[in-house]
């Protein structure tokens, strides 16, 4: 079982600065260096128009998915492929569905750095997307 919980820290005119959380399901199974990963998850949105200056866009709660196969090349290093998916994330909007790609270096054993790009094959995903993050276990 797996916890989301995010929060929304842009202006009003692009996010309403409430939680969004929601509770979720991973199944992940090892065989070698393989890795299968399923995740399903519902988000409960925080907020409502009336948080934004526009009032043009509502998020709406919505299922999340992802499918996922990786390969862990070394100790440190892990590649996978995915596709994402999730409902409507506002009234009228298209569902998003795209797949990305991402590898996870870990120079400390505390410390894991992640790049990944993403395609959109949907129009509610971004045509191209990219991202880097740092993560700390404590």
């Amino acid at each position: 079982l797996q916890g989301d919980w995010s929060s929304d820290v842009c202006s009003s005119d692009l996010g309403s600065g409430e939680f969004d959380f929601g509770p979720g399901v991973t199944l992940e199974k090892w065989f070698g260096n393989w890795r299968f990963l399923v995740r399903g998850s519902y988000i409960f949105c925080g907020s409502s128009s009336d948080n934004y200056e526009s009032g043009s866009y509502e998020p709406e709660d919505h299922f999340t998915c992802e499918a996922e196969t990786g390969w862990q090349f070394t100790d440190s290093l892990y590649s996978a492929l995915s596709l994402y998916g999730a409902g409507e994330l506002s009234e009228g909007s298209e569902e998003p569905l795209e797949g990305r790609v991402r590898v996870s270096w870990s120079p400390l054993p505390d410390v894991r750095l992640e790049a990944y790009y993403s395609r959109g094959f949907s129009d509610g995903s971004p045509d191209n997307g990219a991202g880097l993050a740092v993560f700390h276990d404590f």
